[in-house]
């Protein structure tokens, strides 16, 4: 049976319906040339102001690097201007590297604009925010340092807004609300636990989500984090008893066949750091199959 929802849930609905017709009809189409990749060109989602934003096309190979790369999937391009680059991450690439030592999304956009631009020397690119290595959807990157000293600002003091699709095992007990708890990492093991009072060393975490349907045994959720704690969607979804799917970390029974979960950064929204103007990013869904959701899901709406 599926939940309804106030507007805002209708409004998601439209975007994740125009993002499951784009993804069956282009998502991840084979890599073609830099000279086409920079010929395409898309208009970006409209903004709650009438700028109008350009964006490249979705897909671009650079030169395969001396360090593995995480998968065959690789990063599409949301938008980018001469201050940001945004990106669509696939699950199992890292944001910035770690002990493995696999390449990174920072790696490939540095690849890209290096390219792109025939650029001789290094080149400048730097995460404002970083989302979980089985995690997917958009990841913000600054070009240049006075975009990031600014989006640095923008997120300290919780001006960018983020939303993520979840897709949880169990129903919640309220089909909406907003989650506190304590959050304290492991660093050895890297697992956060999550708390309902505070205790020593435990941040607190704020998350707000709402139902958006049911299919197939999977709870639709939309996940706004208020503040930005490591593990935070996965720690919080999972001590209310809805673990998230594949995140066998935080209760799940069993782990997805590409090592993902069911979490994806699906839209961004803040004021451009330099051009000062109202902005907002979508990420299209991944073409797996437990991302892609019958109409009759969406029949509960009113």
């Amino acid at each position: 049976m599926g939940v309804k929802c106030g507007a805002p849930g209708i409004k998601l609905h439209q975007t994740i319906s125009n993002h499951i017709k784009r993804e069956r009809q282009r998502a991840f189409k084979p890599h073609q040339t830099i000279s086409n990749h920079i010929k395409r060109r898309a208009s970006a989602i409209p903004t709650r102001a009438s700028a109008s934003i350009q964006t490249t096309s979705n897909y671009f190979k650079p030169h395969q690097t001396a360090r593995q790369r995480p998968s065959n999937v690789q990063p599409g391009i949301i938008y980018e201007d001469n201050h940001l680059l945004i990106l669509n991450k696939p699950a199992g690439w890292l944001v910035q590297g770690d002990k493995t030592g696999d390449a990174t999304l920072i790696d490939w956009g540095k690849e890209y604009l290096k390219e792109k631009y025939n650029k001789p020397g290094a080149v400048f690119l730097h995460p404002a925010h970083r989302i979980d290595r089985p995690v997917s959807g958009a990841v913000l990157m600054a070009r240049t340092d006075k975009a990031l000293g600014r989006l640095t600002t923008l997120f300290r003091e919780k001006k960018v807004e983020k939303k993520y699709l979840a897709l949880v095992l169990k129903m919640p007990a309220q089909t909406e609300g907003e989650l506190v708890h304590y959050l304290f990492k492991d660093e050895k093991r890297n697992v956060v636990t999550a708390y309902l009072r505070p205790k020593a060393d435990a941040k607190e975490s704020i998350t707000r989500y709402r139902v958006l349907g049911q299919e197939k045994g999977l709870i639709w959720l939309e996940v706004e984090p208020v503040t930005g704690r490591p593990h935070q969607i996965r720690a919080q979804l999972s001590a209310m008893g809805c673990s998230i799917l594949g995140d066998v970390k935080y209760g799940a029974p069993t782990p997805l066949a590409d090592a993902s979960i069911g979490l994806h950064c699906i839209s961004m929204a803040l004021e451009h750091p330099v051009q000062r103007v109202p902005m907002r990013w979508e990420a299209m869904l991944p073409p797996t199959a437990w991302w892609r959701a019958d109409k009759s899901m969406w029949q509960s709406f009113p």
